[in-house]
């Protein structure tokens, strides 16, 4: 009978720990260094740390290409462009894409433009939510959670999907003349938004205004009607 069978399996395992700390105590530093290096459980985890590396640098290099080529090629001249040879690094850097984005179209004018109406309107936006959301939490009423259904439910519909049904309900619920999308050119822009927020946020306005989409007095109103009701 093995003088190790009475112990209990947790003073076996503490035994064996202690004849390997035995062991470990007999060889040397650079026996020890090797035993270490060329064990199963060594070699498994360095494995794994190299492929994990390897992953993440391959998935960072797919996402990020693409704005290294277009921040390269920001500083790139016209001869740099017509030259086949020129890949990421420039031949000719120049600054003369920034000084065109930054003084013809008024850049800072637009980004002031839309940082003030943007900061307005999502304090306005926390503000009403923080009295909705405390109004559902403080007061049970019937139909809360019917209620409550419905606003998560206008947050997780796009705007997209409603874009046209909204169009199609106001198209004669012009309040005040002021919004005059009856003409051609104001459906053609409710279809390209990106075109009216571009010119609102440079100052635009004389030119929507003509367009018949906005005529508010020569103000930002109308995005900011829409940007606070969450449209």
């Amino acid at each position: 009978m093995n003088k190790y069978d009475s112990l209990s399996d947790q003073e076996k395992r503490l035994k064996g720990k202690m004849q390997k700390l035995e062991f470990a105590d007999k060889l040397s530093k650079a026996q020890r260094l090797k035993l270490r290096i060329f064990s199963g459980y060594f070699l498994t985890q360095v494995v794994w740390l190299i492929f994990r590396l390897v992953l993440l640098v391959g998935v960072a290099y797919i996402i990020l290409y693409p704005f290294i080529t277009k921040i390269a090629g920001s500083f790139m001249s016209a001869q740099d462009f017509t030259d086949v040879t020129v890949k990421l690094i420039s031949k000719y850097p120049t600054w003369d894409q920034y000084r065109v984005v930054i003084n013809e179209n008024r850049y800072f004018e637009a980004f002031f433009n839309t940082l003030t109406l943007s900061l307005l309107c999502a304090l306005i936006q926390m503000t009403v939510c923080a009295f909705v959301g405390y109004g559902f939490a403080k007061f049970k009423f019937k139909g809360n959670n019917i209620l409550f259904l419905c606003v998560v439910f206008t947050m997780i519909v796009p705007h997209e999907t409603l874009q046209l049904a909204m169009f199609m309900k106001f198209r004669y619920f012009d309040i005040l003349n002021i919004l005059g999308i009856s003409s051609s050119i104001a459906q053609n822009a409710v279809a390209n938004e990106y075109g009216i927020v571009t010119s609102a946020a440079l100052g635009d306005l004389p030119a929507l205004m003509q367009d018949g989409f906005i005529n508010l007095l020569d103000s930002y109103w109308p995005l900011g009607i829409l940007s606070i009701g969450g449209l």
